[in-house]
């Protein structure tokens, strides 16, 4: 899959910290196991969706 960055003259960002680019990859890493499970099993990874998405508008027990 190409991106933006692929393209030739592309703008760098080098003002992220380290810390902050392992971040970024960790959360792009994700992203593609969270798609190659919508690809293997569409109804699963669409449960998880809507978990994920209610545990982050739902306040937790106090």
């Amino acid at each position: 899959q190409r991106t933006e960055a692929d393209l030739r003259g592309a703008i760098t960002n080098d003002s992220m910290t380290d810390e902050e680019k392992r971040l970024y990859l960790d959360e792009q890493q994700k992203a593609e196991e969270s798609a190659k499970l919508r690809d293997e099993d569409y109804q699963l990874a669409y449960a998880v969706d809507i978990i994920k998405g209610l545990t982050a508008i739902a306040p937790e027990a106090q």
